[in-house]
């Protein structure tokens, strides 16, 4: 059971414990963000609610509309930091998806101004949840990384948000690298 890796999120702010025996611990991330105000900052700037005090739970009921597909790779990521450098990352990730947006202003002849307004708000929602999963993407990489550099073959997610995407893309990238993994 030990030494152990965890990845661990509360208050919506992740990083990532290393416990080399029981009651004690490190923490391997020291540079902190929040997921909820980041994610919420790209929420405003893409017009899909102006309430600055949009909870959590509404961003991810947002990104479960959207395709996270909308662009598959993943910013580059700095392995050296003491964070998981979200910010940076998600800012390059956003201008690859606005260098990427269909130009709807191709159909404004034949389509009414409802029609290129729903357009717009889904490839927004696209984005939102390519912008969501690209976070969790590094968090896990990251993770991996310094579970590996460790040479810890098992990781734990403690999520007291209970953010049900971040344990989906967990479960499946874990599983993919077959890595053993235990959820809490």
């Amino acid at each position: 059971m030990y030494p152990k890796i965890t990845l661990k999120i509360e208050g919506e702010t992740p990083t990532v414990l290393y416990e080399p025996e029981d009651g004690m611990s490190r923490e391997l991330i020291t540079e902190h963000e929040n997921l909820k105000d980041l994610f919420k900052s790209y929420v405003i700037r893409l017009g899909l609610s102006s309430d600055e005090a949009i909870s959590f739970e509404e961003i991810a009921r947002l990104a479960t509309e959207g395709d996270g597909r909308f662009i598959e790779s993943i910013p580059s990521v700095n392995l050296d930091s003491n964070g998981f450098d979200l910010k940076k990352a998600l800012a390059r990730q956003k201008e690859d998806i606005d260098n990427n947006r269909i130009d709807i202003s191709q159909y404004s002849d034949d389509s009414s101004k409802e029609v290129l307004n729903e357009l717009q708000r889904n490839e927004n929602l696209d984005a939102l949840a390519c912008l969501i999963d690209t976070a969790y993407n590094i968090i896990i990489a990251k993770t991996i990384h310094l579970a590996s550099e460790l040479g810890i073959l098992k990781i734990y997610l403690e999520d007291h948000d209970k953010n049900i995407r971040l344990v989906e893309r967990f479960t499946s990238e874990l599983t993919k690298e077959e890595i053993d993994f235990e959820i809490s």
